[in-house]
């Protein structure tokens, strides 16, 4: 639940402590209800089967894997997240038959070029035909393209092979 939408207007906050406390009252239940079906089946087993210590000790690995299982996708979130922080965002136009690049993210992006050239049918061009549709600057392949700076990849020298999608 978002906690923000709570609070719309100075008008609602004075019943926006209620709407807290509700909120927080509903997550903590949901909280609980989840842990309660978790141990439901072990409990039941171990109460209504009559098992001994030794499913007791069952139940216990069961929720230490289930510890170590979480943890383990944590770390994967965490490191997935710590990947992705360095990575720069671009913003591709097309003005004037040029292809422009713009690094819109806090960090530079190093060695920006073109990879695939794609016809109009959606089939790619391979690499030694690129000069035929394409025109490339003398420094072709920027070396880095500083945050908020913005570079030509490319002149299209026939634009009627080609599509793209404006967004």
């Amino acid at each position: 639940m978002n906690l923000r939408k709570l609070f719309r207007s100075k008008e609602d906050s004075k019943y926006g402590e209620v709407k807290l406390i509700r909120a927080l009252v509903k997550l903590m239940f949901s909280i609980l209800i989840r842990v309660m079906l978790l141990l439901a089946l072990p409990v039941l087993a171990f109460l209504k089967l009559g098992w001994g210590s030794d499913f007791l000790m069952v139940i216990i690995i069961y929720a230490q894997l289930l510890v170590i299982w979480r943890q383990a996708e944590i770390y994967e979130r965490q490191n997935l997240l710590l990947l992705n922080q360095f990575e720069p965002s671009f913003s591709v136009r097309i003005n004037d038959n040029m292809l422009i690049i713009e690094n819109v993210s806090q960090n530079p992006a190093y060695d920006v070029g073109i990879v695939r050239v794609l016809r109009e049918d959606g089939k790619p061009i391979p690499p030694e035909k690129w000069r035929e549709y394409i025109s490339f600057p003398e420094e072709y392949l920027i070396q880095c393209l500083s945050p908020k700076e913005s570079g030509i990849l490319s002149d299209f020298i026939d634009e009627t092979y080609f599509f793209w999608k404006e967004y």
